[in-house]
């Protein structure tokens, strides 16, 4: 029989219990969970109107994307603030670690989007990961060739 998935789920600014248990169980982290907010636009990206929660005590060896799923339904059924979780009409991305959302924002969707966000976190890397919920996709493509012409266009070279 499996064990329930145990975590904790607070507002963003109210205590942590963490204190040192990252530092004896690697294996665990937390993810600041950006939502109800967007993306302003490139080149500068940040994420506007937002609310912020904070899960901690998640263990890296069996997060999934369904985790991710049961975690926004519960913030969103205690608070109400995160919509459209029921109709999928949502875009999750993470921030790697020490990159900013210009050009740090993957887009988590499939398994294998999952798999790649385990080699950031635990065993010795960040224990807090940034994920970003929102309503519209963000075409990188399109923005990285809109920022490319127009700053070849001023004789710049993006390398």
């Amino acid at each position: 029989m499996d064990l329930p998935k145990l975590y904790c789920i607070r507002e963003s600014g109210t205590p942590s219990y963490i204190g040192n248990t990252y530092d004896e169980f690697p294996y665990l982290f937390s993810i600041v969970l950006h939502h109800e907010g967007r993306f302003s636009g490139f080149p500068i990206r940040k994420y506007l109107h937002g609310k912020i929660h904070e899960v901690d005590f998640l263990n890296i060896d069996d997060f999934t994307r369904e985790d991710m799923y049961n975690i926004m339904k519960k913030i969103s059924e205690a608070t109400g603030v995160v919509e459209n979780i029921e109709s999928n009409e949502y875009f999750c991305y993470f921030q790697k670690p020490n990159c900013d959302l210009n050009v740090g924002l993957q887009q988590l969707w499939t398994e294998e989007d999952y798999m790649d966000l385990y080699m950031y976190i635990g065993h010795g890397k960040t224990q807090f990961l940034h994920i970003y919920v929102v309503k519209e996709e963000i075409n990188e493509e399109c923005e990285a060739c809109r920022a490319s012409s127009s700053a070849e266009s001023e004789g710049i070279v993006i390398i």
